[in-house]
């Protein structure tokens, strides 16, 4: 290590012939017109958020969720609804062609003698009874005024 020289005040400032500022030899460069924007930190800025707000937003979030699965859920039900709406469609037109070859195939005749062969007898030699009913009229239901007439019976009583 080499001894610092010792250090002369004059004055009341010392300057060491190394601190010395160094004189600009070199000319400045010409600077342009045009210049880049320099970015700049800006300071960071806090937000305070409620929780509230925050528990709102995400309820919010789910209750849409919850109505999307809904509506697809709907969507869903209503083409079951047309397929089944088609089925029944198509099982009513094979009900109404098989109730015509049905009705079309039998002799109304021939019914007929089978049946008085079994022992069906035509209607105007039934023996008929006629029996009178009377029946009791229903009471009347209480209206509304009634039952607050009621109400109020058993809460004074």
């Amino acid at each position: 290590m080499v001894p610092k020289p010792e250090i002369q005040y004059i004055g009341q400032f010392y300057v060491h012939g190394s601190e010395a500022k160094a004189l600009q030899t070199q000319p400045e460069e010409k600077r342009s017109d045009y210049k880049l924007p320099l970015y700049r930190f800006e300071k960071l800025q806090k937000i305070y958020v409620d929780p509230l707000a925050v528990c709102s937003m995400v309820m919010a979030a789910v209750l849409m969720v919850c109505m999307v699965a809904g509506t697809i859920l709907v969507q869903n039900a209503w083409q079951e609804l047309e397929t089944a709406n088609q089925y029944v469609y198509d099982l009513e037109a094979i009900h109404l062609q098989r109730v015509t070859e049905f009705r079309s195939s039998y002799d109304i005749e021939k019914v007929r003698t089978v049946a008085e062969a079994m022992g069906m007898v035509p209607v105007a030699e039934v023996q008929t009874m006629k029996i009178a009913v009377t029946m009791p009229e229903p009471e009347a239901e209480p209206t509304v005024w009634d039952d607050i007439i009621w109400f109020m019976e058993g809460l004074f009583a």
